[in-house]
Parts: C-alpha cells; structure tokens; sequence
C-alpha cells in the first residue's frame, strides 16, 4: 500500500501507558488545580439538544478575541493546539522543506514536519537552555519555508524576551518566511504577544485552554494571525472540529479570571518553592517560565523515571534524546503532591555511594568466625554449639559482632568470662598461635573484582563493619581488593556506638562527602543502623547455613528495603 504522505519518516507520539489516573500525573503537565467551578458549572448545563446539535463557535470566537487582544476574524479554533500545529504545517511545509526551530523543543513540530516529507533543522539553546536570538536569525535563510518558537518552551520551560521575539519576526518577514509563535504555556507568564500579528502579517500565534484553563480533557486550542492565514486555516481545517462541551467551557474559563489569576500565582508559587527543594538536593533545576521544571538528574534519568512510576508518581524522561537525557520533565502541583515528588525522588535517585558491611557481605565468614565462636565457646565451657544455634543468635538485633554472640552463648550457658579474655582466646583461634593456621585462612571474597571496578568507577566505595580496623584491612590485603574502597569505618573508628547506632554510617558519608548511598548488611543491626541513619538498606543473605525465613523476617522487621541471594546479586540493579 503506497501512502501520500511521509510515515516512515516520523517517530509516533506515544502517551505513556501506565494507569495515571491511579497515581500523581507529573509527565504530561497538566494543570492539577483543575478548572473553575464555573466551568464544571457548565458542562452540567449542557442540554440534550446541545449535544445532538452542530455546535456554534461564533461567541466563544469572540470572546476568545476580546481576552487575547486580537479581532474576531483574526482569530479560528482548533480542536486542540496540536490540530492547529498540524494544519498550520501543512500550509508552510512540504517534502525536503526546512523548518527552523530551537531545539530541545516540542517534538509534535518535528512528528508534524516529517509527516508531510520536510525536516526541522534545529538550533540549539544555550548550556542552560537559553534562548539564543543571534544563532536563530543567522539560520534563517529564503529556503526556511517556517520558523517556529515556543516560549514558554517546551520541554525546558525557558522564555523568550518580547525583543527576542520581535528581532527574530522581524528578521524572517525580511526574507518572506513566516514565524509560528506557540504560547500554549503563555497563561502561566501572563502575557500573550498575540497583538504582534496585527504588525507582522508573518506571525502566527498558537494557543491552548489545555494547560492555563485546565481543559486538557477537552482539546481546544486556537490560531491568531492575519486574515490570509485564517481563511486558510477555514478551508482546511474540518467544520466542527470543536465540540459543544470544549465551546461551552472554554466561554466559562474565559470568565473565570479571578480564578485562574489564583491558580497562576499558587503555582508560580509551588514552582519556585519547589525548585529551591530540588536544588537544594543536589539536583539541576533550569529556569521555567511554565507549570513545569526541567530537571537535570544525570545519566540514570530513565531509571529514576521508571522507580517513580512503581510508586504511582509519572514524570517525564527523554531517552535518546542528547540534550535532554539527564533530564526529567515535571509538572508542578499542590503543596502536598510537590513534597511527596521530592521525597520520592530523593529515594529514587541513584545512590552516590555504597557502603559494605564486610562479613557475610563481601567476605565468607561462614567457616573462619563461627568456628571461632564455636572454639570459643567450647574453651570455656567444655559444651560443643550448633550451627543452627549460632545463626539464631547473630539473627538479634543486638548482637553487633562474633564476640557479642560467643559471650551471649556463654551467658545463656550461665558462664561468665571477662571480655578481654574472651577477646584474646577467639583471636586465638581466628588467627593461630604456636605454628597451628588460624581460621582467617578459610575465609573467600564475595564480590568478584570486575564487578567492584565497574562499581568504583560509577559510585564512591566505603565499608563500614564491626571488625577491627587491622582485620578489615589485613582482609583487603589479603585479596587485593583495597584500591576499590576509598574509606573503611571499622570498630575503633566508632567506638562506644557501635551498630545498630548510625554513626559508623554517617561517618562514612561524611568521609566520602556523600549524601545518598545504599548499605549492604547480612545482619539485623546493619539494618537498623541504616534505617536510623535514612538510608536504604539491602538485606544480603550470608553464605553458610542459615534459616532463610527466619532470616529474611528478622530483616525485614530491622528495616531491609530490598533483599538479595549474595553481594554479586545485590550489584545488578547498580550497574
């Protein structure tokens, strides 16, 4: 089958397929404070006879008119703004015709051009999306058949000065080009240049109740311009592609104007409010002129997105776009929806920094410390310990390291030893004495070398343990792995505060100089000192026998967000 127009050429526009409705819709920028009451007032109105009717666009055309400072026959309404883009290309731009456009920008221009066989040649913002005039102007040539601006842009929310504006008007009317000027988020500035059309026969001005008026729902937009271009747009554009609803509210949202004024300020409000949040965590937020905020979260933008929308929260991703794919669109709500989005994000972020428990995590300890418990035990009480037994009680919160659980063995056996000497006889059986090899020996690394290196070279590395300092560090020597771990917060460094403290942890973040990070444990106190320090914690289940439910329980119950098989599991979804 042989097609007229271009297909193959373009990338649909595909809406996202989640259940929003279900959720927080951030992605689409729509104007969650919702239309006035005069409006919903009217769509009740809607009688039988106005839905069976052909509908009457003469007195909202008017009205439209009167609000945006433009006369009744410069003025036709389009079922939405993007029928009008459509429309508007179709007059300007065929096969191998060039339209020029700032870009990051709308991707409908580019699905409209290419659909009718032309391209749009864009020219880039600025580092910070900027508006830069020079470069645009000096791009405009007699082969650009239409130039296009969107200010408030989207997607980065930038504007573009009214002498900006003009200049480049100005110099396109020169070389006979028209000049599209898309004011779909104009409302939220609260200013229209659409009176410009009246000196320049070239522009033409786009505008949409679907983001100031909340009537996104309904799909009503509009087209200001010379009366060439209107009677243009008349005889191709359908003769009733308004509805009667779309009519009857938009004359209601035009005269709600204390409402709107409102909302407007609430969300120039929300939105400065909500930047300083954003960018107090760390995050790049651009400057916006619109409902929304373009916001630079690095190269894990997608699937930042992505752990937003498992918690119903949708916000916008640009993947495979090269300016914009660091970058997240968001719509900008109520007070209350604004804070769950930044506490959310906050979680969703990836990580600065993860942080390791060492035994059970990344060192088998199953052998060299628990026969060293078993040993110790023995020593002193003439009593074999089981296994079973001691996973039981390393499973309580309270037991921080493998001396706590051979003095709680020996204690619930009614034997009491000092701590020094119970220290010295299970180092002597950890280390060796007297040419006999010490368990030490038995222990393996976990977390293969390749593995660590893709981590060191994405995230900074640190452990933090209950070990002593010459132990954690005799192990990294003994399997080469220090280079990748740029601190080790171990026993000495935290004292009287040991786990299930926090402070070992937020001493490790202050070290790196990091404020979000993961903590890997294998043990109910590692748990819990990650929760107390807010941060998430993966439960990583040790080698050895051990009773999985138990364990996966006792985790849970001390805070684990996320449980994994081992340390190489628990990497996947960090590389």
């Amino acid at each position: 089958m042989k097609f007229r127009l271009f297909p193959e050429t373009v990338t649909p526009y595909r809406p996202g397929d989640e259940n929003r409705r279900a959720g927080l819709r951030l992605d689409a920028n729509e104007n969650l404070w919702g239309p006035s009451p005069e409006v919903a007032a009217a769509l009740r109105k809607l009688r039988p006879d106005d839905v069976a009717a052909y509908p009457d666009a003469g007195e909202l055309t008017k009205n439209a008119a009167r609000r945006f400072g433009a006369s009744p026959g410069r003025l036709i309404l389009s079922n939405g703004a993007d029928e009008a883009i459509y429309a508007l290309m179709s007059l300007f731009a065929g096969r191998g015709d060039s339209v020029l456009m700032p870009v990051p920008g709308f991707g409908i221009y580019t699905l409209a051009a290419g659909i009718h066989g032309a391209r749009v040649c864009g020219v880039p913002l600025g580092p910070g999306f900027e508006f830069r005039r020079a470069d645009i102007i000096k791009a405009i040539t007699k082969k650009t058949r239409l130039v296009v601006l969107v200010t408030p842009n989207n997607p980065t929310g930038t504007e573009i000065k009214k002498t900006d504006v003009e200049a480049v008007v100005r110099r396109a009317a020169r070389l006979g080009v028209p000049a599209l000027l898309d004011e779909t988020y104009a409302g939220f500035q609260n200013r229209t240049y659409s009176r410009m059309t009246r000196r320049f026969p070239n522009l033409i001005v786009v505008g949409s109740f679907s983001k100031y008026f909340a009537l996104a729902g309904l799909r009503l937009g509009y087209v200001i311009a010379g009366p060439e271009v209107i009677a243009a747009l008349h005889a191709i554009l359908p003769p009733y592609s308004v509805n009667a609803a779309a009519m009857a509210a938009g004359r209601a949202a035009l005269e709600s104007t204390r409402h709107y004024e409102n909302v407007r300020r609430g969300i120039v409000q929300e939105r400065k409010k909500l930047a300083a949040t954003l960018r107090k965590s760390g995050l790049t937020v651009f400057p916006s002129a619109a409902n929304f905020l373009c916001v630079g979260v690095g190269p894990a933008a997608e699937r930042v997105r992505n752990r937003l929308a498992a918690s119903e929260i949708f916000v916008k991703a640009f993947p495979g776009a090269p300016r914009l794919v660091n970058c997240l669109r968001i719509t900008v709500g109520r007070s209350a929806e604004n804070r769950r989005l930044a506490e959310a994000l906050e979680s969703a972020r990836p990580p600065e920094a993860l942080l390791f428990d060492m035994d059970g995590v990344l060192v088998d300890v199953s052998v060299s410390y628990r026969r060293a418990i078993g040993r110790t035990v023995l020593h002193f009480s003439g009593g074999r310990v089981t296994p079973a037994e001691i996973s039981r009680w390393k499973l309580r919160p309270e037991m921080n390291n493998d001396w706590d659980v051979a003095e709680s063995l020996l204690s619930a056996r009614g034997i009491d030893v000092p701590r020094s000497e119970l220290v010295c006889v299970f180092q002597k059986f950890y280390f060796g004495e007297k040419g006999r090899s010490g368990f030490y020996r038995s222990e393996r690394w976990l977390l293969p070398a390749p593995v660590l290196r893709r981590l060191a070279a994405r995230y900074r590395l640190g452990i933090f343990t209950g070990r002593p300092a010459g132990e954690a560090k005799l192990a990294l020597r003994r399997f080469r792995t220090e280079r990748f771990f740029e601190i080790v917060i171990a026993r000495e460094d935290a004292g009287n505060r040991q786990k299930p403290d926090p402070y070992g942890l937020r001493l490790a973040l202050r070290r790196l100089g990091a404020r979000r990070a993961v903590y890997f444990g294998d043990a109910p106190a590692d748990m819990a000192a990650a929760r107390a320090a807010g941060i998430p914690a993966v439960a990583v289940r040790p080698p050895g026998p051990n009773d999985v439910q138990a364990w996966s329980r006792r985790m849970k119950a001390a805070g684990a967000s996320r449980f994994a098989e081992n340390a190489a599991a628990a990497m996947e979804e960090f590389l």
